[in-house]
């Protein structure tokens, strides 16, 4: 698990350790770390607080995408983040789509070379419709329930999920860019 905030105990331990996991799906507040007091999280600091971390992992993602792939040519074979970000969209909604739209801005900038920004602002627009025409296709289509629990949900993410989304979202980019 990837752990967010630690405070510090009045007697010098430790008082409280929680996953990010634990924030995203709201189990916990956000702590004081001036004396481990519970702050009350309003809906947009709770919202705020989620699209940071969803677009924090879509980055961290695509750095370990970037870092792993060993294709030749610049052309990226694995792309972890767009994984993330469909599981991200799918568990908190479509209105977390501004945090993959940042998330995706983030790693083509910071690609070697860094690409200029009208491209990276194309590709983070072709990535971040993937992924929403992707989670669309799946709720609309597919009848999709998040948990996996049935073989049909599996087909359905594989179908619309894995090889359709992406599809969608380089035609939509290609249109509107070209």
């Amino acid at each position: 698990a990837c752990y967010f905030l630690v405070t510090r105990g009045g007697r010098g331990g430790w008082q409280s350790l929680f996953s990010l996991g634990d924030i995203l799906l709201n189990r916990t507040g956000i702590w004081n770390a001036f004396g481990g007091v519970r702050a009350p999280v309003t809906d947009l600091g709770l919202y705020l607080a989620k699209s940071v971390a969803l677009a924090l992992l879509y980055y961290c993602a695509g750095q370990l995408g970037r870092a792993i792939d060993y294709s030749e040519g610049g052309v990226r074979v694995l792309l972890p983040q767009s994984g993330c970000a469909l599981a991200g969209i799918l568990i908190l909604g479509l209105r977390y789509w501004p945090s993959i739209w940042l998330g995706s801005l983030l790693v083509t900038r910071g690609a070697i070379p860094p690409m200029e920004l009208p491209l990276s602002l194309a590709f983070a627009g072709g990535n971040t419709l993937s992924v929403v025409s992707g989670t669309w296709m799946l709720r609309r289509w597919g009848g999709f329930d998040p948990g996996l629990r049935r073989l049909y949900d599996v087909y359905s993410f594989l179908l619309f999920g894995v090889l359709f989304a992406p599809i969608a979202g380089v035609v939509i980019t290609v249109g509107i860019f070209s």
